[in-house]
């Protein structure tokens, strides 16, 4: 139940007051910035206290951040790795405010933009996501309560491929459909992945040819706000994953784009029910997709 927009925009000021929440324009901060190797999933109060991981006052936690804490967050295993933020549902809503956020790409990234509106949205269900039709449904969804909730002030969208397997050339043609928005927005993430590896699994050069594409993709969009996503862990984790990713990351270093580590965060979430099919993960996982996100594009200082 969305409430109503300006009802809402005085309950965000309340619920914000004695914080500076803010949009950093890209290309953003990079706390879950490159590949971060490995990490561990923590959930409880207690463990996630002991462990130092995140910022947050336990006592002022709201809806999304209870979840989260019960539920499971990721923490990179890496040497004095930085505490971040749980974002509440309206510190998130304060830092997009009048901003344009798009996401696009396959599948997996659907996942994680629903990830993203269930913060937006108040809204920390664990409906499994059990094929694309559910998807597509919740995806609907969302962009309705979209409307409900911004109006014209913020837009957040999801900008689908018109073709069935997403590689380089189906990516080329959904940008030119929507060059004018993707050249207004504030931030652009996408991936290509898990699609062009099956396209091109017998491929000697994939590997090769991949980076290839990248780099040109990098060239041709060097104007738009551009933050790359790693692909998933995948069913089995394969070395051409890995080196897939590796490669994606330095290639987008090389041309100063952001780029979040989405591959260990999912492979790190062994729990039983962190995903129903190998591949596309619980929406608790797809949450904490978000977090990482939102780390990198927002700051909030008390």
């Amino acid at each position: 139940n969305i409430i109503d927009n300006t009802f809402y925009s005085i309950k965000r000021k309340l619920s914000n007051k004695n914080k500076t929440i803010k949009f950093i324009p890209w290309p953003h901060q990079q706390i879950f910035q490159g590949f971060l190797k490995n990490g561990t999933w923590l959930a409880g109060q207690s463990t996630i206290t002991s462990n130092k991981v995140i910022d947050n006052d336990f006592n002022k936690m709201d809806n999304i951040q209870t979840h989260a804490i019960k539920e499971g967050i990721f923490r990179p295993s890496i040497k004095n790795f930085p505490k971040y933020h749980i974002f509440s549902s309206d510190e998130a809503n304060s830092c997009v405010y009048g901003r344009t956020i798009l996401f696009s790409g396959d599948s997996y990234m659907v996942q994680m933009f629903i990830g993203f509106a269930d913060i937006l949205l108040d809204q920390p269900v664990n409906d499994e996501i059990i094929s694309g039709k559910m998807r597509n449904d919740i995806f609907k969804e969302v962009l309705e309560s979209f409307k409900k909730l911004f109006g014209s002030k913020t837009k957040i969208d999801f900008l689908y491929y018109h073709c069935h397997l997403e590689d380089f050339v189906c990516a080329h043609e959904a940008m030119a459909a929507d060059l004018a928005m993707l050249n207004e927005a504030d931030v652009f993430i996408t991936n290509i992945a898990i699609h062009y590896k099956a396209l091109h699994i017998n491929d000697p050069n994939m590997i090769e040819n991949y980076s290839k594409e990248l780099q040109d993709y990098f060239v041709k969009y060097k104007d738009m706000k551009i933050t790359w996503a790693s692909g998933p862990s995948y069913h089995k984790p394969t070395a051409s994953s890995t080196i897939l990713n590796l490669n994606s990351m330095d290639i987008a270093a090389k041309n100063g784009i952001p780029f979040i580590d989405v591959y260990t965060l999912t492979d790190s979430c062994n729990w039983s029910n962190c995903s129903s099919d190998g591949g596309h993960r619980a929406r608790f996982v797809n949450r904490m997709k978000a977090q990482m996100f939102l780390n990198n594009i927002c700051s909030i200082d008390y």
